[in-house]
């Protein structure tokens, strides 16, 4: 640990954030942190690594020296897990977690904090208000995702009760009393890199987790995703629906599960023009870039042509990473996709 010192009194939150990439990269968040409302000796910050190089780590440091952050550096046997470990140093008794994408207003930790105290059960979870940037507004499939109506098709769905009419895509953890995750064994290993936390939402929902909205816990997303990007993150999440139905078997009949074989036959529907799907999705999406960059409107029809490979093209990968990591017969029920 550098760049910290201990205060006297424990932080009243701690804010753990991924660095993944260069300095330039996470500053945005740093520096959001920096301005916060709360005094600097009431929250901490521990800046986590996830993959950065050796020469982008130093300027993290000194980046984060500079502000009195503190830095965790990951070790080289070390299975790769940045919340975990964030948690694992953590002094405060509430957590939360941010992207190296994600800019918080300034009042967004004392939001949290505030929320907290109003509801000091230790299952009791805050969901701050995550939207896009201008920047990122910019992008046709950022817009598209952020809708709350897209939330299926690469979000989780544990959170989808809490967030009507809130940004889909831009759903992020809520903040946790601390105690509560580490008691609950936080972020499981054995799922699928950047899953983790739907498996965890997903497991502390069955244990009888609470969260509470709040809207002043306001952050945006800076970065825009690209479509392959966003595709095959749909294909993990398969996979993690899978995951989900061999540790936790859904009840026959339980609202938001599909019959295996529905499942597989839409994909028997799907496989032979899967390419011509994805590409379509493509051109598409280049084509509305192209006409978003030169400030030329979309017209209502292209935007529905848009919207509809979009769905295809997600939804397709979600089924396609389920089925490529089902190899137990025995599950014939698995979490829902649904229906764009």
């Amino acid at each position: 640990m550098t760049g910290h010192e201990a205060s006297q009194s424990a932080p009243l939150i701690s804010a753990i954030v991924r660095a993944s990439g260069c300095v330039e990269a996470v500053r945005p968040s740093l520096e959001s942190l920096r301005a916060q409302s709360l005094d600097a000796d009431r929250f901490e910050v521990l800046v986590v690594d996830d993959g950065c190089s050796d020469r982008a780590w130093a300027g993290i440091e000194a980046t984060s020296a500079v502000l009195h952050f503190g830095c965790v550096r990951r070790k080289t046997d070390e299975r790769p897990g940045w919340r975990n470990r964030g948690l694992s140093l953590a002094r405060s008794p509430i957590v939360l977690f941010i992207a190296d994408d994600e800019v918080l207003d300034p009042a967004c930790l004392e939001e949290h904090h505030l929320a907290h105290a109003e509801h000091p059960q230790p299952q009791a979870a805050v969901l701050g208000y995550t939207g896009l940037s201008d920047e990122a507004e910019r992008s046709p499939l950022m817009r598209y995702l952020a809708e709350a109506d897209r939330r299926h098709l690469c979000c989780d769905e544990a959170l989808e009760s809490y967030a009507i009419g809130w940004p889909g895509f831009c759903l992020r953890l809520p903040s946790f009393k601390r105690l509560y995750l580490r008691d609950h064994e936080g972020l499981k290993p054995d799922f699928p890199l950047g899953t983790e936390p739907r498996e965890l939402v997903d497991r502390l929902s069955r244990a009888g987790l609470h969260i509470v909205r709040r809207t002043g816990a306001k952050s945006v997303v800076i970065r825009s995703r690209g479509l392959d990007e966003v595709c095959a993150d749909c294909y993990s999440l398969g996979e993690v629906d899978r995951l989900l139905a061999r540790h936790y078997p859904p009840e026959p009949g339980t609202p938001g599960c599909f019959d295996l074989d529905e499942v597989v036959a839409e994909w028997m529907a799907i496989e032979p023009i899967f390419p011509k799907v994805v590409k379509s999705a493509r051109e598409l999406d280049r084509f509305a870039r192209e006409r978003c960059r030169a400030e030329l409107l979309v017209d209502d029809l292209a935007m529905r042509l848009l919207h509809r490979a979009y769905a295809a093209a997600l939804r397709a990968n979600r089924i396609r990473g389920l089925l490529d990591a089902m190899s137990e017969p025995e599950l014939g029920l698995i979490p829902a996709i649904s229906p764009s």
